[in-house]
């Protein structure tokens, strides 16, 4: 390990936490002398990485962090990272898993991993998932902030699909809280009838979810031990997607 550049390291992540910092309180935190972290310090500003706040001389990220992060954001594809974990876990549990994508306010199917069962329930790539009642829907509306879920409820119809789908309002953000709380959401019969499906979601780097996994299967087939084994395996495949994506990095 190059010293000096774990160091630098070590004082963005300060200055990422702290949201500003003068050169004595880095010193401190990083356990060495202030000669040193000033040294840094001007390196990292030439790079524009930090900038001083002339009002109180205390340091702060710079510009340069913003434009960095625009480009990993835009160069990040999460359906080929993803895809990956998709196949584990199509093997691990031997049901066809997909993966959903929030875009333009809906929610898509964009990448599918069938299974060999002869039901093969997968969605299909392109289908556009309900909000209020499929388990992808539900997961990833469960982590969206109120606004953005009164604007959903707002603009779209909590249409019945089946006599189990929740058409209340009140009824379904209390399973949004409930969902949350929980990790994981289920459609249990809610869009089509003798189908159970169970979705986990997918953070990125700064915690928000514009992606969840979805595994869908008869409800004969989906008894209440083999869906504590499926979520269990698609939370630890979803957790470590999300770590690709840099969540528990740099939102901390």
């Amino acid at each position: 390990m190059v010293q000096a550049l774990a160091r630098g390291m070590d004082i963005l992540s300060i200055l990422e936490r702290k949201g500003s910092a003068t050169v004595t309180e880095i010193a401190k935190e990083i356990n060495v002398d202030k000669s040193t972290v000033s040294r840094l310090i001007m390196t990292l500003k030439e790079y524009d990485m930090v900038r001083l706040d002339l009002i109180n001389k205390k340091y702060r990220l710079g510009l340069r962090i913003l434009y960095l992060g625009d480009c990993i954001h835009r160069t990040i594809d999460v359906a080929s990272i993803a895809r990956p974990y998709l196949h584990k876990l199509c093997e691990s549990i031997g049901e066809s898993v997909h993966l959903a994508v929030v875009s333009n306010g809906m929610l898509y199917i964009i990448d599918q991993i069938r299974s060999k069962r002869e039901y093969n329930l997968a969605a299909h790539i392109g289908m556009i998932e309900p909000w209020h009642c499929s388990s992808v829907g539900k997961c990833v509306l469960a982590h969206k902030p109120p606004s953005y879920v009164e604007r959903v409820l707002d603009e779209q119809e909590l249409t019945e699909r089946t006599p189990k789908t929740i058409t209340n309002r009140e009824k379904l953000t209390a399973e949004l809280d409930l969902i949350r709380q929980k990790g994981y959401a289920i459609d249990d019969e809610e869009v089509v009838l003798g189908v159970r499906c169970v979705a986990v979601p997918i953070f990125n780097y700064n915690g928000q979810v514009n992606y969840s996994i979805g595994v869908s299967g008869p409800k004969a087939h989906m008894t209440q031990t083999r869906l504590e084994e499926y979520i269990k395996k698609m939370m630890k495949y979803g957790s470590q997607i999300s770590e690709e994506l840099g969540y528990g990095r740099f939102n901390k």
